[in-house]
Parts: C-alpha cells; sequence; structure tokens
C-alpha cells in the first residue's frame, strides 16, 4: 500500500466524518423546526364556545325566571362562567310567569352554578308594574332570592318621585320595595 492509497482513504474517511457531522448538524437543525409551537395561553383559560345573536333561558323547573339576549356569548367551563357582551339585554318574570322587568347593560357575566348575574357599564332597568326606572354603573341579580343589588351610584325615577344619587341598593325586580342604603342626593316628589 502506498502512502497515495493510505492518504485517499485517510480523505474518503474525512469525507465520511464531514459528511457525517453536516448530516448530524441539518437532522438535528429540522428536528427542532419541526416541533410544534406551544401555545402561550393554557386551553382551560379560552372559551370553549362563542356563540353570536345568542337566547339564554333560565328555568326553575318548567318556570322561566329570565331570558337572556346577547350579540355574543362565550362560556368558560374550566371557571364555570359565561360572559355576555355586544347588547345584553335582559327580561325577568315574576312566579307566575309575567314580565316583571326588563333591564339593558353593555356587558354581563353569569355564574354557571348558581345562575347569579352580573351586569356592568350602563345598566337600565325598568319595571313593567311600577314602571320605576333604574340606572347605575353595576347590578347583581341573585338568582335564588330573585332580588337586585349594587353597592354603585344608583338614580331612580318612578312616576312622582326621582331619587337622584345613592350608594348601594337592593331590590326585588320588580323595583316595588326597594332600599337605598347610603343616599347622598335628593328626593324630588
Amino acid at each position: 500500500m502506498s502512502s497515495t492509497d493510505v492518504m485517499v482513504g485517510v480523505v474518503k474517511c474525512m469525507r465520511s466524518s464531514w459528511l457525517a457531522l453536516f448530516l448530524l448538524v441539518v437532522l438535528c437543525a429540522c428536528d427542532e423546526e419541526l416541533q410544534p409551537q406551544r401555545d402561550l395561553l393554557p386551553y382551560d383559560l379560552l372559551p370553549s364556545n362563542t356563540l353570536y345573536g345568542t337566547e339564554i333561558i333560565f328555568l326553575d323547573s318548567i318556570q322561566t325566571k329570565a331570558l337572556v339576549r346577547a350579540g355574543k356569548v362565550q362560556w368558560y367551563p374550566s371557571q364555570q362562567l359565561t360572559l355576555l357582551d355586544s347588547g345584553v339585554y335582559v327580561e325577568f318574570f315574576t312566579r307566575t310567569g309575567e314580565r316583571a322587568a326588563r333591564l339593558w347593560c353593555d356587558s354581563a357575566k353569569v355564574e354557571n352554578a348558581t345562575n347569579d348575574m352580573w351586569a356592568y357599564g350602563r345598566v337600565h332597568v325598568v319595571s313593567d308594574s311600577t314602571l320605576a326606572q333604574l340606572q347605575t354603573r353595576s347590578l347583581r341579580w341573585d338568582s335564588a332570592r330573585r332580588r337586585l343589588a349594587t353597592n354603585d351610584y344608583v338614580r331612580i325615577e318612578r312616576p312622582g318621585e326621582i331619587v337622584e344619587g345613592g350608594y348601594g341598593f337592593e331590590s326585588d325586580e320588580n323595583l316595588r320595595h326597594y332600599t337605598i342604603f347610603r343616599v347622598t342626593g335628593s328626593i324630588v316628589p
């Protein structure tokens, strides 16, 4: 075996090593590129359903307690919440099935376990029987007790009476029997 043959063997071996090293680097780089990107948010923080132009009926046995319409509804089962926005409209019903009041608000959330609802934004409630009107920034509807409540500023208008200003409020759905906890404004007969 001549020195030339040995040299050709070494070069072939080096080429094979370089080729093997090159292929190893390329395959490792490709392996990383083929890995899927990880999501920044866990899936349980994302809504499982998003519905548009939706109507929801809250029932107690076979009795309708409330009817809710919203432009957009998102359901979060891991948090047991339903978020509503894009024009929320609610009708509350008496135990006899008559409409008690109507509510309009910017957005709302419903606790799925209790069906309690919190309304936010420009909240406006009108009673069908007393014609009373309530305006506030947030309002809670207790589904089991059928009560409305807030800690925010409220303004109430009834035929022949305006209560201009108060913080904290609780009432039945008809706005017939209500309490304002801290009256700060005036009552105009």
